[in-house]
């Protein structure tokens, strides 16, 4: 894993899942990754293949300025960048599959940074 954030959160997810493909999404808690909340977002899947923020932790707007909850996440990127996150979300969301990832972009102070993220997938409750 690339950062302390994503080698937490995959340790407890890998833990509440067991032997699993994933957990389900109500056996997270998070009081659990309470240190890490600021730095993390979840993303849900609508039933037309759409990822939107469901939550965006502090740290995120911190860095970005912009409050991402309810936002699309494939409108963050563009061409052949946008194709290759919407293939990944859906091995991610139909396959079970862990994916990490490292991007660079302008911080709200306009200097480039690099961030780091984990996409675990989670089982959502019906099913």
């Amino acid at each position: 894993m690339m950062n302390r954030t994503s080698q937490i959160l995959y340790a407890y997810w890998n833990e509440v899942r067991g032997k699993r493909i994933a957990p389900r999404r109500f056996e997270i808690e998070p009081a659990r990754i309470g240190s890490i909340l600021p730095e993390t977002f979840i993303l849900e899947r609508s039933e037309q293949g759409g990822y939107r923020f469901r939550l965006s932790g502090t740290r995120i707007f911190e860095c970005f300025g912009v409050e991402f909850r309810g936002e699309s996440f494939l409108d963050l990127w563009q061409g052949v960048d946008r194709d290759l996150v919407a293939n990944t979300l859906h091995a991610v969301t139909d396959q079970g599959a862990v994916a990490t990832f490292s991007f660079q972009r302008a911080a709200e102070s306009g200097r480039p940074a690099t961030f780091a993220a984990v996409l675990l997938p989670l089982v959502h409750s019906c099913q």
